[in-house]
C-alpha cells in the first residue's frame, strides 16, 4: 500500500502545489505576486521535512505569480530531476520574455541549470504529439500543451501584418522598439490574457489499475502554528484525480471541449476529486457554469481574497453554495491537504 499527499500551498495571487509518493515528489508552478515571501517560505519548509530532490517541476506558464519562485528553488540545492513545460520556438522566446514583463528570464536561467533536464511538450517536440505520461506503478501525472503549432504561424502572420521583422525577434532593441506593436499581434492571436491563455495542463491521479482505499481532502494547519489554531475539516471521496490547469483559458466551446477531450483520453476515473479555476478565478478565463460542463468534487483557486473569485461572482455563489470550492488564501488557514491511499 502507498500513500499519496497533495498540498495546494496558500500563496495567494500565484500557484505551487507539492505532491509526494513513493519518494517521488513532483511540484507544480512555484511563484507569487501578493506573497512571494510565503513561497520561500513553503520551500525552506519542504527542505526542512526531507525533500531533498524535484522528480518533476511542472511550469504551468511564464507569467511572474507562477514563477519567481524557481530562483530560490534552485538555490537552496533541492535537486530537480526534469522540469516539465510548454514548447515555445527558439526565435519566438525573446518575444515571451518581453510580453511576460521579463518573467521567461527565470526559465531561461532554470533550463541553462538544469543542463538538459528540460522536458518541452509541444507538437514540434513530440511529432505532432501534444501529450505526455509520467507514471509510477501507482499514480501518473499526464500533462498536455494546450499551445499549438497552429497558434505560432497565427502568430508570425499577426506580426507580418503589423510590419514586424520576424528575422529580429532576437534584438533586444528591436522589441523594445516595437513593443507596442508585439503585444497588439499578441493579442489578436490569444485574446486580452495574451499567450498564458493557453498554457501546460496537469492531470495527476492514481493509475488504471491501482485499487483506491481512501482519499481525503483537509484544511491543515501543518506549518503555520501558533499563528492560526488547527483546523481539521476533511471530507472523504471516492476520486483521486486533480486537474491543473494554470492560466489557461477555458471559457469557448472548443476550450472546454479540448478539455473534455483530454479528460476522455485519461482520467481513469469518472470524475475529477480536484480541480484548479483558471487565472485565479478570472471571469475571461472561465464561464459560469464551468462546472456543469468539467465535474470535479471540489474546485479550488489561488487567490489572496474571500469575497470574490476575479469578479466570477455567480460561480462563487454556486460553488460556496454547495460547499464545493476552496479558496487558497495568503493565509495559513487554507492550506488544502489531500491524501489518497492506494494499493
Amino acid at each position: 500500500m502507498a500513500t499519496h499527499y497533495r498540498v495546494i500551498f496558500p500563496v495567494g495571487h500565484g500557484g505551487m502545489a507539492f505532491e509526494s509518493i513513493d519518494n517521488c515528489s513532483v511540484l507544480y508552478d512555484c511563484g507569487s505576486l501578493s506573497s512571494p515571501a510565503r513561497v520561500e517560505m513553503f520551500i525552506e519548509m519542504l527542505k526542512s521535512h526531507g525533500v531533498q530532490h524535484i522528480d518533476y517541476l511542472f511550469i504551468s506558464h511564464f507569467d511572474q505569480d507562477h514563477v519567481n519562485g524557481l530562483n530560490a528553488l534552485l538555490n537552496n540545492n533541492i535537486f530537480i530531476k526534469q522540469a516539465v513545460m510548454s514548447y515555445i520556438p527558439e526565435m519566438y522566446r525573446s518575444v515571451f520574455n518581453l510580453v511576460t514583463r521579463g518573467a521567461y528570464n527565470a526559465i531561461r536561467n532554470l533550463i541553462l541549470r538544469l543542463e538538459g533536464r528540460v522536458i518541452e511538450i509541444g507538437e514540434e517536440r513530440q511529432d505532432g504529439i501534444h501529450g505526455r505520461s509520467f507514471k509510477l506503478p501507482l499514480w501518473e501525472w499526464t500533462a498536455e500543451s494546450m499551445l499549438r503549432n497552429d497558434d505560432f504561424n497565427k502568430l508570425r502572420d499577426a506580426f507580418i501584418r503589423q510590419r514586424i521583422d520576424v528575422a529580429q525577434l532576437t534584438d533586444a532593441n528591436y522589441l523594445n522598439r516595437w513593443k507596442n506593436k508585439i503585444n497588439e499581434a499578441f493579442k489578436t492571436v490569444f485574446g486580452a490574457q495574451g499567450p498564458n491563455a493557453k498554457g501546460l495542463i496537469v492531470l495527476s491521479q492514481k493509475t488504471q489499475n491501482a485499487q483506491l482505499i481512501h482519499a481525503e481532502l483537509q484544511n491543515a494547519i501543518c506549518y503555520c502554528t501558533p499563528y492560526y489554531p488547527q483546523r481539521n475539516l476533511s471530507a472523504s471521496f471516492k476520486n483521486t484525480g486533480c486537474l491543473y490547469v494554470g492560466d489557461s483559458r477555458i471559457k469557448t466551446t472548443a476550450e472546454i471541449n479540448g478539455i473534455k477531450e483530454f479528460l476522455r483520453k485519461y482520467l481513469v476515473e469518472n470524475q475529477l476529486l480536484l480541480m484548479q479555476l483558471p487565472h485565479h478565478g478570472s471571469v475571461y478565463n472561465l464561464k459560469h457554469d464551468l462546472h456543469n460542463q468539467i465535474s470535479a468534487d471540489v474546485y479550488f483557486v489561488h487567490d489572496n481574497t474571500d469575497s470574490r473569485i476575479h469578479r466570477s461572482q455567480q460561480l462563487y455563489n454556486t460553488l460556496t453554495a454547495t460547499n464545493k470550492l476552496y479558496v487558497v488564501k495568503d493565509i495559513c488557514s487554507d492550506l488544502i491537504l489531500g491524501i489518497c491511499e492506494i494499493q
